[in-house]
C-alpha cells in the first residue's frame, strides 16, 4: 500500500518461519511438523496473494543453522530452498544461523569474509530464480568475483556501504581503491539492541 516494490519474507536467524523449518524447534506431531516446510509455503502463499503478481516476493532463508544434530545444514538447505521458491519466490537470500548461532549471523573480523559463497553456490545450483550471497562480504571485489564465478546473482553488503556510503557510485566511477573499507569491528553498528541506537559506524563519522 505504501507503493514499495516488494517484500521480504524472513526465514533466517531471527525467525519463525525458520523456528517450524528446523528440527531444532519444531517437535509438532501434526501436520506442521510432519511437513515442516507447509507453515513456510502458506507464509508465502499469503504474500503473493496480498502483493500480487506484479510486485517481489524475496524470500531470506537460514540455509546453515549451525547444529548438525537436529539443524538445518548446508546438505539439506538446496532440497528446502527449491520446494520454498517453487511456492511463489521471486529471489532468495542466503543466510545462516540459529538459535544456538546468533553471533555467528553477523560475525566480525575474528571469522573470514564471503563464509557463505560455498552454501550460495549449492543453492543456486538447485533454484530457478536469482540468490543472493550474503555474509560478511565487505570487499566489492570479492563480491563482484563472486557474480562473475557463478556463486550469485547479486551481493548483499549492509556493513560495506555504512562504511562508505558512497561505495556504489565509486565502483560505477571506476575508482574502487577510494572506497573506505568496512573492518568488521562490530562497534557501533549493531542494530539488536534493546536500546535502540542510532547506527553509526567507527570509520565513517557521518552514518547515522
Amino acid at each position: 500500500e505504501a507503493g514499495c516494490d516488494g517484500v521480504e519474507i524472513n526465514a533466517g536467524q531471527h525467525s519463525l518461519v525458520r523456528q517450524f523449518l528446523s528440527g531444532l524447534t519444531n517437535h509438532r506431531g501434526d501436520e506442521w511438523g510432519q511437513d515442516r516446510l507447509r507453515f513456510a509455503r502458506d507464509v508465502i502463499a499469503a504474500a503473493r496473494a496480498a502483493v500480487g503478481p506484479d510486485r517481489v516476493v524475496g524470500l531470506r532463508l537460514s540455509c546453515d543453522e549451525l547444529a548438525p544434530w537436529a539443524g538445518i545444514t548446508p546438505e539439506m538447505a538446496p532440497g528446502i530452498a527449491a520446494d520454498l521458491c517453487a511456492a511463489g519466490v521471486d529471489y532468495l537470500v542466503v543466510v545462516r544461523g540459529s538459535i544456538f548461532s546468533a553471533e555467528k549471523t553477523r560475525p566480525d573480523f575474528h571469522e573470514p569474509t564471503g563464509f557463505n559463497i560455498g552454501t550460495c553456490r549449492a543453492v543456486k545450483a538447485a533454484v530457478g530464480v536469482p540468490v543472493f550471497l550474503q555474509g560478511s562480504v565487505i570487499d566489492s571485489g570479492q563480491a563482484e568475483w563472486a557474480i562473475g564465478d557463478g556463486v550469485c546473482d547479486a551481493v548483499e553488503m549492509t556493513r560495506a556501504q555504512l562504511a562508505d556510503p558512497d561505495l556504489v557510485s565509486k565502483l560505477a566511477a571506476g575508482t574502487p581503491q577510494q572506497i573506505r573499507p568496512c573492518t568488521r569491528c562490530n562497534q557501533t553498528c549493531q542494530v539488536r539492541d534493546a536500546r535502540n541506537p542510532i547506527i553509526t559506524c567507527v570509520v565513517e563519522q557521518t552514518t547515522g
